[in-house]
């Protein structure tokens, strides 16, 4: 009996793992702003760990362009772990380009601590080094999850595995 339990708790463990992450191939059919896409598939996306300006703050749109370049009408590969706000939240890749590292880079999002823990903040000091994109203002200005806080009022700006 203990041995059944204990296989059943072992399965139970390895189903949950495997639906929490999920990966395939797509192509990108529209680019809404600097994280969030949508695939060919109708499946909408938002980046991983990374968090780009909202279209009204400075340099929303300017993101917007630079993932357009980046990912418009191509094919990437998707590895996603849950939703936020009916998105799934994805790393998502072209060939071997991790699209969140890449915006960040650029100066045209922001590590986002919170959740990427870290994975992205050697792409930020480039950026910040080199005066990319938001980095041309010393601090990088108001960061979106506070410039969402502040217009919503929301005390979290985004829940994942909502």
């Amino acid at each position: 009996m203990v041995s059944n339990r204990r296989f059943s708790f072992i399965f139970c463990l390895l189903s949950l793992s495997t639906l929490t992450s999920l990966s395939f191939s797509e192509s990108v059919c529209s680019v809404h702003g600097g994280d969030t896409l949508t695939m060919c598939s109708g499946t909408k996306v938002r980046l991983f760990g990374a968090d780009s300006s909202e279209l009204k703050q400075a340099y929303g749109y300017q993101a917007k362009a630079h993932m357009v370049e980046l990912v418009q009408g191509q094919d990437v590969r998707l590895t996603c772990q849950g939703k936020s706000y009916k998105r799934q939240v994805c790393q998502v890749w072209r060939g071997s380009q991790d699209i969140a590292a890449a915006m960040v880079l650029s100066g045209y999002a922001f590590d986002w601590p919170q959740y990427s823990h870290g994975l992205y903040q050697k792409q930020e000091n480039a950026a910040k080094a080199s005066h990319a994109g938001v980095w041309v203002v010393p601090d990088g200005g108001l960061r979106p999850w506070t410039y969402r806080h502040n217009r919503y009022g929301k005390k979290e700006a985004h829940s994942i595995f909502r």
